[in-house]
């Protein structure tokens, strides 16, 4: 099933601490790109399969992609539309995930559409061009705040008034 098809898409933001910083989980994306997603990196996730619930997508993929086994009882769901699914008429829903997972990280995705997993630091992944798509880095931005990244580390305070322009140019749903 392709990007966006059928019955939604998920995404997984996976954060963690490293050293001092925060870092996000990307994948070098293989799939072939729409004009609309000139992008490189992807955060792990794909489609929702007929009868599977947004929960049981998100096991899946992230699993098929990383090697890591999450459980989504431990996720919090950041809802989003985004932009370049509006044409398909799907939904595409965020997840964020703090240091609860299990497994190895797998160097390269089970159905290779993705290639080996590389942890960014989040003010690298919010600003690097080509790197994530726009509505990925919302959702980055969108759980660092929603998620009390904010009060808990110091050092990311001046990260989110640096992209406040991100969230109110693009509406979430």
């Amino acid at each position: 099933m392709q990007r966006g098809e059928g019955y939604g898409s998920i995404s997984a933001i996976l954060l963690r601490l490293c050293g001092g910083d925060i870092a996000v989980l990307v994948l070098p994306d293989r799939k072939p790109r729409i004009e609309e997603l000139p992008t490189k990196f992807t955060l792990p996730g794909g489609s929702i399969k007929e009868g599977e619930s947004e929960e049981d997508a998100l096991t899946r993929e992230v699993e098929e992609e990383t090697g890591l086994i999450i459980s989504p009882k431990q996720c919090t769901r950041v809802a989003g539309f985004s932009k370049e699914f509006k044409k398909q008429g799907t939904r595409h829903t965020f997840w964020l995930v703090q240091n609860k997972w299990k497994g190895v990280l797998r160097h390269i995705g089970l159905h290779r559409e993705t290639g080996k997993p590389q942890w960014w630091g989040v003010d690298l992944a919010l600003q690097k061009k080509n790197g994530l798509h726009f509505s990925h880095k919302l959702a980055l931005y969108c759980a660092l705040k929603e998620g009390g990244f904010a009060k808990d580390f110091k050092d990311i305070a001046h990260l989110l008034r640096e992209h406040e322009d991100l969230h109110t140019s693009y509406r979430f749903s």
